[in-house]
């Protein structure tokens, strides 16, 4: 015996038109669409005459805590959802689809229902549109997430900071996704010695300014002069009489 779903959703597909995207969301970025009461009233007439009902089943559900730009609370819930097409003689298909959806409230599982249930009508009755952009003609770029700076990719970015490589630090602030904690421990560490040469190079690559520059310079040549090896300990002193630097002071040299 012929199983009457089969039949009926193609008797469906026939009667059905095409539902344009009158409705506009204002919401951010300004797209036209067609709502879940486009797709019903557009069906309704169709699955009445064909014989033909829809239950639901929630197969599974996430749901993440997201802030909005406001501060406020956002609840972002995804669920595996399968519609049953019914036929009056018992039998059936069924369409499984994701509903997702984002509410400061209670309402996200019904919005992701309602999006998942006008997406699995669309798709299985092939319901057309006259403005329905054509997913090979649009390409989007996706920024690429930096890997977060471990606690020994840390360590090893310091050690070379003290050896001497002033271009490291500025190299891993873009390379890496750092939180605030590690940035100020890179931005806070100093070589322990540095050559003329050095001085020179980090100067050119913008690893100092100029004025960093000129105080490593005369600082080393102090020290040379007293033939003794120049650090930046030695070369940058707090005036005498300041036993510990200001928050946001900078060292002035001793004379």
């Amino acid at each position: 015996m012929e199983q009457k779903i089969y039949p009926a959703m193609v008797a469906v597909m026939k009667a059905v038109e095409a539902v344009k995207k009158d409705r506009t969301n204002t919401q951010g970025a300004s797209f036209k669409y067609r709502g879940i009461d486009d797709v019903m009233n557009a069906l309704h007439n169709a699955f009445a005459d064909a014989g033909v009902f829809i239950t639901t089943e929630v197969l599974d559900r996430k749901e993440t805590e997201r802030q909005s730009k406001s501060g406020g609370m956002l609840f972002y819930v995804t669920q595996t959802i399968r519609f049953n097409f019914h036929a009056t003689d018992g039998s059936s298909v069924s369409s499984t689809v994701y509903g997702t959806a984002m509410d400061s409230g209670d309402k996200a599982d019904n919005k992701g229902m309602s999006i998942g249930l006008k997406y699995a009508l669309l798709q299985a009755f092939l319901i057309p549109t006259e403005d329905m952009a054509e997913p090979d003609g649009q390409t989007y770029e996706v920024k690429q997430e930096k890997p977060a700076l471990t606690p020994l990719l840390l360590q090893k970015v310091i050690s070379r900071i003290e050896g001497g490589d002033l271009t490291v630090s500025q190299k891993t602030l873009e390379t890496f996704c750092v939180n605030s904690e590690q940035k100020e421990m890179i931005l806070a560490a100093k070589p322990k010695s540095l050559s003329l040469p050095e001085i020179a190079k980090a100067k050119a690559t913008g690893a100092i300014t100029p004025e960093e520059a000129v105080k490593l310079t005369a600082g080393l040549t102090q020290h040379t002069e007293q033939g003794k090896d120049a650090t930046p300990a030695d070369i940058v002193k707090p005036v005498k009489g300041k036993s510990a630097k200001t928050e946001g002071e900078p060292l002035i040299m001793q004379p």
